[in-house]
C-alpha cells in the first residue's frame, strides 16, 4: 500500500525546467499543445503560435510559465542587469568557487571566498561601469578575522 501512495504521488509531480533568463523586449518559442498559464503578466507576456507558444520579456523581473506538466522560471534582464551579469559571468570563471547568478531579480554572486584577489577580480571587472549586484559568499573565519 505504500508503494502505491508514493507512485501515485511521484506520479503528479510537476517538471521545472531549469531557469531561463531572457533580456526585456527578447523572445522564445517554446512548443507544446498544452493551455498556457503565467503567473506574472507584467513581466512576460505569451501569444499562441501555430506550434506553441511565443513568449516575450515585458520587463525585468521573475516569473512562471506552466506549459502542461511541464514549469519554466523565466528571469527577465533590465539592461545594466544583462551587462552586470555577462561582466561578473566572465570575471568568476576566473576565480575559485564563486558564481553569478540571477535570483529574485537581482544579480548576485555567490559560492566561497577563498582569495582576496577574486573580490580584487570583480571590482575590476566591474569598475569600468556601474555594476548593481549582491555579494553572497561564504568567508572562512581566517579570512573574517582578516577583516576585523
Amino acid at each position: 500500500m505504500k508503494y502505491l501512495v508514493c507512485l501515485f504521488l511521484f506520479a503528479h509531480l510537476e517538471a521545472f525546467a531549469s531557469p531561463i533568463i531572457l533580456k526585456t523586449g527578447e523572445t522564445r518559442i517554446f512548443s507544446s499543445s498544452a493551455a498556457a498559464w503565467i503567473e506574472n503578466s507584467r513581466v512576460i507576456r505569451a501569444q499562441q503560435t501555430n506550434s506553441g507558444f511565443r513568449v516575450k520579456a515585458v520587463r525585468p523581473g521573475t516569473s512562471l510559465l506552466k506549459l502542461g506538466k511541464l514549469t519554466y522560471q523565466i528571469d527577465v534582464l533590465s539592461p545594466l542587469q544583462e551587462r552586470t551579469m555577462n561582466r561578473l559571468e566572465m570575471a568568476t570563471k576566473r576565480t575559485l568557487g564563486l558564481r553569478a547568478q540571477f535570483k529574485d531579480g537581482q544579480v548576485i554572486v555567490a559560492g566561497n571566498l577563498y582569495r582576496w584577489e577574486d573580490w580584487e577580480v570583480l571590482y575590476r571587472a566591474c569598475r569600468p561601469q556601474l555594476c548593481d549586484y549582491l555579494m553572497n559568499v561564504d568567508i572562512e573565519d581566517t579570512k573574517k578575522r582578516q577583516i576585523e
